[in-house]
């Protein structure tokens, strides 16, 4: 499925939620719902998924870029800048 596809479909954040309790140690399934969440307007709530996507996967640049958003959309701007100060090393 199309990533663009999944994104739009209403039952990927219930089925993302679902593979991140099934195996939170799954770096594209924590993306995937934090940018769902974030497309969704709760950026609050994305910020812990995209969090985790980062730790685990800390090389992945498009997660720290959406995670940047979270931070920035919900005032985390200490978090924002430090973030991107890395990004643009």
């Amino acid at each position: 499925v199309p990533a663009e596809r999944l994104i739009l479909d209403p039952r990927a954040r219930p089925l993302l939620r679902e593979a991140v309790t099934a195996d939170p140690t799954n770096d594209r399934a924590q993306f995937w719902l934090g940018v769902v969440l974030l497309l969704e307007g709760k950026s609050a709530e994305a910020v812990a998924p995209l969090e985790s996507a980062v730790r685990l996967a800390p090389g992945d640049t498009r997660a720290k870029q959406y995670l940047l958003w979270a931070y920035l959309q919900t005032g985390a701007v200490d978090k924002g800048t430090a973030l991107q100060g890395e990004l643009l090393k």
